[in-house]
């Protein structure tokens, strides 16, 4: 499952001659909990640890909301792709998010275990020395992954839609877009909501 980080070209190689659904199921699993693992382990170093019954149900809740949303995202990619070069299938869309998300979250479980292995836990660092230290290398650490993340997704498409580089860009782009805009529209619902809120008190 590392090779999707230090070997892409033979992830790829050998997802595309396996065609096994289920071993991209598993890494969008495996992706999906680690931002839980993440945050429970950035509680415990933090030296706060709080592992009561609500913080488990959450953690399983944090687990499950993403998988569902790499499972979505892999239909998306797969209708995407499809109507631009008239082929492929669910299973290179879902290997398409998967590994991009596995890399993605690996970055982000990175930075929250760094940042409280430095004294502060990444989500409320304060204007310290060892809270700015942990802001700078967990910053460091989502400049690489971020990128990499994306350009997997990119590569996968490429090769396992066996399409072009620029409908592989095109659809990339598509994607993130949408995916911008709905980040976007539900900030400005949740906004308008506090506002709302706030105004008829």
């Amino acid at each position: 499952m590392l090779d999707i980080i230090f070997d892409i070209n033979s992830a790829l190689e050998k997802a595309k001659k396996e065609h096994e659904i289920v071993n991209s199921l598993i890494v969008a699993l495996v992706a999906a909990i680690l931002l839980p693992v993440g945050l429970i382990l950035a509680s415990a170093l933090s030296g706060k640890p709080n592992f009561s019954l609500a913080t488990v149900i959450g953690a399983v809740i944090m687990s499950i909301v993403p998988f569902l949303a790499i499972l979505f995202l892999g239909f998306i990619t797969k209708l995407v792709v499809k109507t631009l070069c008239g082929k492929g299938d669910y299973f290179a869309g879902l290997t398409s998010v998967a590994y991009s998300s596995f890399v993605g979250a690996i970055g982000f479980t990175l930075a929250l275990i760094l940042s409280s292995i430095l004294g502060t836990p990444l989500a409320n660092a304060p204007f310290s020395v060892e809270g700015t230290g942990a802001v700078v290398v967990a910053g460091i650490v989502l400049i690489i992954f971020v990128p990499m993340a994306l350009a997997v997704f990119y590569r996968a498409i490429k090769e396992l839609f066996d399409t072009d580089m620029a409908t592989a860009l095109v659809a990339s782009i598509c994607i993130y877009a949408a995916l911008l805009l709905v980040l976007v529209a539900l900030s400005f619902i949740v906004l308008s909501t506090l506002i709302s809120g706030i105004l008829r008190r």
